[in-house]
């Protein structure tokens, strides 16, 4: 029950940070519809609790996800 409390509050509060993960990655200088493709790849298009909820079923299953280094997972 506490992982699921505290996925949610994570969630929530990263949410509320300032800042663009797809600038962070791409540059300052980035295409606009170049920053659109990463935030649509990553899911950071959709609203944090649909986010939270993909995560949590996602741990469920086991699929932790891709890794940003070797690109490896699903």
């Amino acid at each position: 029950m506490w992982l699921i409390v505290a996925s949610f509050v994570v969630f929530a509060l990263l949410s509320l940070l300032p800042g663009d993960v797809a600038q962070v990655i791409l540059g300052a200088n980035a295409d606009p519809k170049a920053a659109a493709t990463v935030r649509s790849r990553l899911g950071l298009d959709l609203p944090w609790p649909r986010r939270d909820w993909d995560w949590s079923s996602s741990l469920v299953r086991g699929a932790l996800g891709t890794s940003m280094v070797s690109a490896v997972g699903g």
